[in-house]
């Protein structure tokens, strides 16, 4: 997932304007994800010049984020991706359902416990709730691969 800001505005010294890229990256994320609260902390100073790199600090939903971010052309246009996956936890539950049913062929109902929306480090694992052929309950525990979000999962006995 990648966020993108055009004209996001610079400081007098060519520097990008903090408080216009801390509450537009907010912004964004909060349209992308069905989060609650989106606080961003950005760091003051960073040149205009094309390829320079930061780091932004967020916390979404009491849980920290890292934002890397980069300088894609003069005038403050920037791009911005998360260094840990952002997974809705809902639309892992029903990809869950999808793979499961179709490796067991049978039905299954998968449930994810909240929060609504996680955010979980490289290798970081989260549980969801299996049921299947309408009684039978497995945990399932699900392994984030990658800051893209790609998962496996492994449907505990």
């Amino acid at each position: 997932m990648a966020l993108a800001c055009a004209g996001c505005g610079l400081g007098p010294d060519h520097t990008l304007n903090t408080r216009s890229l801390d509450s537009q990256i907010a912004a964004q994320l909060k349209a992308r994800y069905p989060f609650g609260r989106v606080q961003v902390s950005c760091p003051s100073g960073v040149r205009e010049k094309v390829g320079t790199g930061f780091s932004c600090s967020a916390v979404v939903d009491a849980q920290n984020l890292t934002l890397d971010g980069s300088v894609t052309s003069p005038g403050g246009r920037y791009s911005i991706q998360p260094a840990q996956a952002i997974v809705v936890s809902s639309q892992a539950a029903s990809t869950l359902q999808q793979q499961i049913s179709a490796q067991l062929h049978e039905p299954a109902s998968v449930t994810c416990s909240p929060p609504a929306v996680r955010v979980v480090p490289a290798e970081g694992q989260f549980a969801c709730n299996a049921t299947l052929g309408g009684s039978v309950s497995r945990q399932v525990t699900v392994t984030v691969l990658d800051a893209a979000g790609h998962t496996r999962f492994s449907l505990n006995p």
